[in-house]
């Protein structure tokens, strides 16, 4: 693990099967933000065509599925070293996610959040 005061335990987590789809204009918003010309005839694209152009629409749209064929499976072989001393080791967890929740995609190389959403109904699918 990589965040700090957690640790590894053996569990099993039950997640439902969930489709989100999202779309948003953004030209009214890049216009608020300043940027008014690239949207009328007086936008300047000539670095990349002699034809006069302007951008019409600005739509964001995103998409997230997660079910049985999106589910990865790996393996790993270590080998710990452990006291001597006799232990009890923590009881495998199950979870079993049947509450709305916040999801994120992060890139495992640059932490970057690529993604954020929430389940409102995790019912069965």
């Amino acid at each position: 693990m990589t965040e700090p005061g957690f640790s590894e335990r053996e569990g099993t987590v039950v997640i439902p099967k969930f489709k989100i789809e999202y779309g948003v204009e953004l030209k009214g918003t890049l216009q608020a933000l300043g940027m008014k010309h690239a949207f009328d005839n007086k936008a300047d694209f000539s670095g990349i065509s002699s034809e006069p152009l302007f951008i019409s629409a600005v739509r964001q749209q995103t998409f997230v599925e997660v079910n049985e064929e999106g589910t990865e499976a790996a393996a790993a072989t270590a080998m710990p070293l452990e006291s001597a001393l006799e232990m009890n080791p923590p009881k495998p967890f199950t979870l079993i996610v049947d509450r709305p929740f916040l999801f994120l995609i992060e890139d495992k190389e640059t932490r970057t959040i690529l993604f954020t959403g929430m389940v409102y109904n995790p019912g069965p699918n």
